[in-house]
Formats: C-alpha cells, structure tokens, sequence
C-alpha cells in the first residue's frame, strides 16, 4: 500500500483533505474533483482506511468539491448510531462545509446538533463555517 502523502517543499499553495470511512465504504459520484483525483489509502498505524484529496486554489480565490459515497452496512431493526467527525487543522481559514446524510424518512431519530437546513431528498444537512471540530451523531431506527 501506498504511503501517506505529504506536501513538497515549493509546490504551490494546496489544501488536503482526509476523509476517513469505515472499511468498505464506496464512493459512488464526485463533483468538483474527478474520481482519478480521489486516492485510497490504509494507515497500518491507525489502522484507518482514507480517502485523500489534494486541491490547489490560488489565494484569493475558492474551490469547492463534493464527495458522495456508500456507508457499507445498513440501518434496520435495532437503534444504530452514525457518528461523523470533522477535524479542522491549524492554519485553515474561510473554510465552510457541508455535510448530509440521506437515508429514508421513517428512520432518523434524533440528531445533534441540530440540522441547519431542510431538502426534500435529504435525511439531514449541517452546513457553516469550519471554526472548530465539529462533531455530528444521527440515531436512526
């Protein structure tokens, strides 16, 4: 397996993004980013699988992507809890993100913190500045 990228001395400005995924996890469409941009690597450390994305954006200007993927188990029968953390690293600025979760409309409990906006399409949207970490639990049935 391939081993963690770092940034050369001299490249121009970039931001990389960590996606950590429970093992299996697929994803299904990119936009913003080709799907050849988007590398798949194993920390044997960790013991973590991640995606990686490396995005070049001038300064002074904004980039944006979006990253759909398949969680690899389903939620039916007993209660199950979705957790979903953010990590913000030092040095980042004017970051905002979006994160949403679809699932069917019957089976999400409750959630925190609270959704900031509402689709039809979708269980639950969290979206603002990234300041601080951010964590997201979703109980569903």
């Amino acid at each position: 397996m391939e081993q963690r990228p770092y940034k050369r001395l001299g490249t121009p400005p970039t931001t990389r993004v960590f996606l950590y995924v429970p093992e299996g996890a697929r994803i299904l469409e990119t936009s913003g980013v080709l799907r050849d941009e988007v590398q798949f690597y194993y920390d044997p450390l960790e013991d973590l699988s991640y995606y990686y994305v490396d995005q070049t954006v001038q300064p002074g200007k904004t980039g944006s992507f979006t990253i759909q993927f398949a969680l690899p188990w389903n939620f039916h029968g007993d209660f199950s809890q979705y957790n979903f953390d953010l990590f913000k690293q030092p040095g980042l600025k004017n970051i905002t993100f979006k994160k949403t979760v679809t699932a069917p409309d019957d089976m999400l409990l409750s959630a925190y913190p609270l959704a900031t906006d509402a689709s039809k399409d979708t269980d639950y949207i969290l979206n603002g500045s990234f300041l601080n970490d951010v964590a997201i639990q979703l109980l569903y049935r």
